[in-house]
């Protein structure tokens, strides 16, 4: 298994020596720049960014067909002096992209050592993660906004190791409701239980 980390880099994506702003600078046929690492090393990997100097909101393309074992974004941040924060821009439906499978097989994300973030729909992009099994975070959280989570169908795992986790919860618990808001279980027939949890494997 392969380990590649970036430390203080820009994560910024280029194509043909130009700067990749949004979804449709990308080709008709995407290649990520993971996928050669993919093919040259190992089907799996573990990637690791930390202290990123410069972090703009990703299109999800540019992890298309990849093989990730683990992803850790380190030391993202949302504060007065620093700001780190991970988002996902939307594929945009006009172009047709909307119904590409973006086949990123990812198996655990780690957010590690992270200040002061509020955890987003659009930090679980529900394509780029949609195969994610695996969530852990470390650090502190301000919020955890409603819906969070409800894309992220196969998860098994949700760790959490936080020092502000009292006052997280004060804030509000209403994105707990959408952990496998999507099985539907009659817990008086087994049957019913080993059906609800294939859609895991």
């Amino acid at each position: 298994k392969l380990k590649i980390q970036f430390s203080e880099s820009s994560l910024a994506f280029y194509r043909n020596r130009s700067l990749i702003k949004t979804c449709h600078d990308f080709p008709e046929q995407p290649r990520s720049i993971f996928q050669a690492y993919n093919s040259s090393h190992s089907n799996w990997q573990q990637i690791v960014f930390n202290k990123i100097k410069s972090l703009p909101p990703i299109c999800p393309l540019a992890f298309y067909k990849t093989r990730i074992w683990e992803l850790n974004f380190q030391e993202l941040c949302d504060t007065f002096f620093r700001k780190r924060i991970l988002t996902f821009l939307d594929l945009p439906s006009s172009s047709g992209r909307q119904a590409i499978d973006i086949d990123a097989s990812i198996r655990t994300l780690l957010l590690s050592n992270v200040e002061k973030i509020t955890l987003t729909p659009r930090v679980f992009s529900s394509i780029v993660f949609a195969r994610v099994s695996n969530f852990k975070i470390y650090g502190e959280i301000s919020f955890i906004e409603k819906e969070t989570f409800k894309s992220l169908r196969r998860m098994r795992l949700l760790e959490f190791s936080i020092k502000n986790w009292r006052k997280l919860f004060h804030r509000g618990i209403h994105w707990i409701r959408d952990l496998n808001s999507h099985i539907r279980v009659d817990l008086t027939n087994k049957s019913s239980i080993l059906v609800a949890d294939l859609p895991f494997q």
